[in-house]
């Protein structure tokens, strides 16, 4: 009884060394540029009222980049999502990344400063994806 007993004993730690060693070629990562909230943010922002000097305390960033122009002023906040996963062996390896990127941008009159319009782009969000074989 004793040897059945230990018999089954290394047969649990044979499978649970197997599990781990299977497991450890599992790869998650997650990569954020800028966050996502300015759209948030972005929402109180009154176009016709609104000048470009108060941007920074509303949406608490910087601009990505800053387009003047004759007639407007261009002002673009990007920032992006990315979803890594996949399945690391030695011979063989399958991955999948999956990207968001959006453009918060708000159009300001180069004269007065005040913001005229704010083009709010619509909120995605990534799901966690492991099969790296298209949907």
């Amino acid at each position: 009884m004793a040897q059945m007993k230990n018999m089954f004993c290394r047969f649990g730690m044979i499978c649970i060394v197997g599990v781990f060693a299977l497991l450890s070629g599992c790869m998650w990562g997650r990569v954020k540029v800028n966050d996502p909230s300015v759209v948030d943010s972005a929402r109180s922002i009154k176009p016709g009222s609104t000048h470009i000097s108060e941007l920074e305390n509303i949406l608490k960033v910087q601009p990505t980049f800053r387009m003047p122009g004759k007639d407007m002023t261009l002002l673009g906040y990007t920032y992006s999502d990315t979803k890594n996963n996949g399945l690391m062996l030695i011979a063989v390896n399958f991955m999948r990344s999956t990207t968001v990127t959006d453009t918060l941008y708000i159009e300001a009159d180069p004269v007065t400063q005040i913001v005229r319009k704010v083009h709010i782009p619509p909120k995605r969000t990534l799901e966690w994806r492991f099969w790296p074989f298209g949907d």
